[in-house]
């Protein structure tokens, strides 16, 4: 009787166990955060960009803090939580680009470009 038990018990700890390493998470539990890679591939420089949830009305703080995207280089912002946002590009020159309601639900990675940024601007 007492080997049978034993049995079970290990036939049932194997178990959780299996299924605790198959069974995928839920996204909220694996931390639920994203990235945004940006390159810069324009002759323009990112001095600032901001990000504010699609259903507000004011922007968050700068996200370059005090860095600069210079031509040529990238960027990644990181530990964007899932949702709905508008993201505005400041140049050197001070021009802005403002893109609304981007679904973050990914990790994603955009190329800035000349042409990109002059079509955002003067939408």
């Amino acid at each position: 009787m007492k080997s049978r038990l034993n049995r079970a018990f290990a036939t049932l700890a194997t178990l959780v166990l299996f299924a605790t390493c198959v069974i995928p998470l839920p996204v909220s539990a694996q931390g639920n955060h994203y990235s945004l890679k940006l390159s810069n591939a324009s002759s323009f420089g990112i001095d600032r960009i901001f990000l504010s949830p699609s259903d507000r009305n004011e922007w968050g703080p700068d996200q370059l803090g005090s860095n600069v995207i210079g031509a040529g280089q990238t960027f990644t912002l990181t530990g964007i939580r899932p949702g709905e946002y508008d993201i505005m590009f400041v140049d050197q020159d001070g021009d802005s680009c403002v893109l609304k309601n981007q679904n973050m639900f990914t990790n994603l990675s955009w190329r800035l470009t000349n042409s990109w940024l002059l079509n955002c601007e003067f939408r």
